[in-house]
């Protein structure tokens, strides 16, 4: 793998896969909407890829084309495109506390996000014999969610992926689902839920998905989740 674009870099789960990546001697793109927070992770990436930042916003298809043009520009081709799109900060609570907007901000932010890059990318990574996507969702993707704007949208998100695993797997694409059964040991989580004990360590999870990225395709995995070991195991 030479090249890998990596959507919704955060201080958790995306910027793990970032730096995993470089780790490896792969040339990363990042995609968020924070140019300093960009800049930071590349500052701090310490392995032998290529960090590339790429500040914008994700939902705007023009953003995802030009970042795959840049990306194809430098390295001929897209070899992973990692779809780690965030929900809004408020999407309405209860059926009561849910209105039809709630339901569209989020099915915007992650099933249209996930579609329109992955139409961007799919050229560049069919020409480049074939790559992978993976796209990662928390476990409301499967199971009911508090908030039925994100559980709507999860779901749809798991759908969608779905259906590009059946479409482009002949065509040497092998595309995954990633769900995130736990919680994420970030700064922000651990700010505001103090007196929770159990945490997944993304860089752990960053391991994961470079397994997965990087399976040989007689041995493709769809969807796979991860926890920590004291997290209740709950039916996908």
């Amino acid at each position: 793998m030479d090249s890998a674009i990596v959507v919704g870099v955060g201080p958790g789960l995306g910027a793990a896969v970032t730096a995993r990546l470089a780790n490896e001697g792969v040339a990363v793109a990042p995609v968020a909407r924070s140019a300093d927070r960009l800049e930071s992770f590349a500052d701090s990436a310490d392995g032998p890829g290529r960090v590339d930042p790429h500040p914008g916003d994700a939902t705007n298809p023009d953003v995802a084309r030009d970042v795959v043009d840049s990306v194809t520009e430098s390295h001929g081709g897209v070899d992973a495109l990692v779809l780690n799109l965030p929900g809004p900060d408020d999407a309405g609570r209860g059926v009561r506390g849910t209105d039809a907007e709630d339901v569209e901000a989020c099915w915007r932010l992650q099933v249209d996000t996930a579609l329109h890059w992955t139409q961007a990318a799919l050229d560049a990574l069919v020409e480049d014999d074939g790559g992978a996507i993976l796209a990662t969702k928390s476990m409301a993707a499967t199971t009911a969610s508090s908030s039925p704007a994100r559980g709507a949208a999860r779901h749809g998100l798991r759908g969608l992926v779905r259906s590009f695993a059946d479409d482009l797997g002949p065509q040497g694409v092998h595309v995954s689902h990633l769900l995130v059964d736990g919680w994420l040991d970030t700064p922000a989580l651990r700010e505001r839920y103090p007196d929770h004990d159990t945490w997944t360590d993304p860089d752990a999870v960053a391991d994961t998905v470079w397994h997965v990225l990087t399976q040989p395709e007689d041995a493709w995995t769809f969807e796979f989740d991860v926890r920590a070991s004291d997290d209740e195991v709950r039916t996908l």
